[in-house]
């Protein structure tokens, strides 16, 4: 009787663990899994967005944690609950600084009902137009007497990017000096 009671301890504990390892946690459903936001103006800006959803029956709890680079949430809903079968759409914006490639990253936390964390890349680059000061953005006006002026010549250049598509106008309204 002893040995079978053995034996059945050891059935019943493997088959609990093979149940243990088989069990699935809630996980949000993440589309698209990366954006990217092609060429963008400088000081222009683009949204594209992300939808996060929850496929399982149990209620999924989700924060985003971080982003980085030129790059937004412009709708973060800070802690999040979703229900079964409940969606979010994420609005992600891009505004680019200076004409560069742009790479960052979005980081979304799903809490509960275990943690997971799901990181987005995000891309972009900025075009523009590109200024360069001649002379070396260093103008010497010397000695000036107080109530008159003294002129100086610079050339604006707007340079010509690497891709025709990419160029940009450049407009100068007016430059003014202070001391």
């Amino acid at each position: 009787m002893k040995i079978r009671m053995k034996k059945l301890m050891r059935l019943i504990f493997i088959l609990s663990v093979t149940l243990a390892t088989n069990t699935v946690f809630a996980q949000p459903q993440i589309n698209p899994r990366a954006l990217n936001f092609g060429n963008v103006q400088v000081g222009e800006s683009k949204d594209l967005s992300i939808t996060i959803s929850n496929n399982n029956s149990s209620d999924l709890i989700f924060t985003i944690r971080s982003i980085s680079g030129p790059f937004i949430v412009t709708n973060d809903p800070g802690r999040l609950t979703l229900t079964a079968n409940q969606s979010f759409v994420l609005q992600i914006r891009f505004s680019p600084t200076n004409r560069f490639d742009f790479s960052g990253s979005l980081i979304i936390d799903a809490i509960a009902p275990n943690q997971t964390t799901n990181e987005i890349p995000l891309s972009g680059s900025g075009f523009g137009p590109r200024m360069i000061l001649s002379p070396n953005l260093v103008i010497n006006f010397g000695d000036v007497d107080e109530n008159s002026s003294t002129k100086r010549k610079v050339l604006v250049l707007n340079l010509p990017a690497p891709d025709p598509d990419l160029n940009a106008e450049l407009k100068v309204d007016n430059i003014t000096t202070s001391l």
